[in-house]
């Protein structure tokens, strides 16, 4: 029952995880004089914890587990952004960046906010 709401949630995961370790010479230039990543960021895991958190409350409110699907769509997250980072120092021309897990962990932040709107006025 939880993979009938949980499969955009890893499938996003999935695309954030291959374009986040891409090795840093196949990335294309797209001609920007600024760097426009932080948002990009933000995007990617915004959207990973409201997926996140879409799958577990659903997953909550079927079967009554994990306890605190929100708190836990936080951490899970949270956890994916640090992991990245961390993965990306094993990736050609990539490297790891302490301003991009805050990036990760802003979007986050912004997807819990963005989460508990749509959840309030009925839109999930």
């Amino acid at each position: 029952m939880i993979m009938r709401y949980s499969w955009p949630a890893l499938v996003w995961l999935l695309i954030v995880l291959v374009l986040t370790l891409i090795p840093g010479p196949a990335i294309p230039d797209v001609g920007f004089s600024f760097r426009i990543d932080k948002i990009v960021h933000f995007f990617l895991f915004g959207i990973q914890m409201v997926l996140t958190a879409y799958a577990l409350e659903k997953h909550t409110l079927s079967r009554g587990a994990p306890a605190h699907p929100i708190l836990v769509s936080v951490i899970f997250s949270i956890a994916a952004g640090v992991g990245i980072e961390f993965l990306q120092r094993f990736v050609p021309g990539r490297s790891f960046s302490v301003f991009d897990m805050v990036a990760n962990t802003i979007g986050v932040g912004i997807g819990y906010y963005v989460f508990r709107y749509l959840r309030k006025h009925n839109r999930l």
